[in-house]
């Protein structure tokens, strides 16, 4: 007996490049304010549509104000192909319009941030060249986010303890003479895939000085 096709399946070819485009650059409520790392959007979605309405981290009971992401925004600013995007930033959203879309750019952050290293990370892996990410984040979520990167089809190389030249040091008033550097070359498209997030490693440390609390 011949099985009969269920009615609207649509079947899907593993590690085929999407084509799909998200149909608003604004997340869901429950994304943008339910989970600390909902700004993470940010990149990906100014990469993939030019425009994203993002609100400012939630998730968390202890920080009443809403954490900063300048440099989410300057990395943003650096890759647009317009001179002067369109930005709008309150205590709640950021805002944000690149018409021209972005553009592969070197990106130097005054102070390390995970957050903003992968905003940039994400957003250059859709834009086609390389993007140079100086004064990086390495922290473990970083390789774990490149190795999914890596997956769909984007270039990364992390060169870690990189000397600076003293000219650089002053421009950007960086203490530090060895940074970190990160290289994505990225592609119009990405291909879908399967990656396990590596644990969380704050919620991992509370869990274990629980058990030490209670022994």
């Amino acid at each position: 007996m011949t099985e009969k096709p269920l009615k609207n399946h649509r079947r899907t070819r593993k590690n085929q490049p999407t084509k799909e485009s998200p149909t608003s650059s604004l997340p869901s409520t429950n994304v943008r304010t339910d989970i600390r790392a909902s700004f993470l959007v940010f990149g990906p979605l100014l990469a993939r549509t030019g425009k994203a309405e993002v609100y400012k981290p939630g998730g968390c009971d202890i920080q009443k104000e809403p954490r900063k992401v300048d440099y989410h925004i300057q990395a943003m600013e650096d890759m647009s192909v317009q001179e002067k995007p369109s930005i709008e930033e309150t205590n709640i959203f950021v805002k944000m319009e690149v018409e021209n879309g972005l553009k592969p750019a070197a990106i130097t952050f005054e102070k390390s941030s995970v957050g903003a290293t992968e905003t940039a990370m994400m957003a250059a892996s859709l834009v086609e060249g390389d993007t140079v990410i100086r004064h990086a984040a390495i922290e473990p979520e970083i390789y774990d986010l490149a190795d999914m990167l890596k997956k769909m089809g984007a270039k990364i190389k992390i060169d870690e303890n990189v000397e600076i030249a003293e000219d650089d040091l002053t421009d950007f008033g960086i203490e530090e003479e060895v940074w970190n550097v990160i290289t994505v070359t990225g592609r119009k498209s990405l291909r879908s895939v399967s990656h396990r997030v590596m644990p969380d490693r704050i919620e991992f440390g509370t869990y274990a000085i629980a058990a030490a609390m209670n022994n």
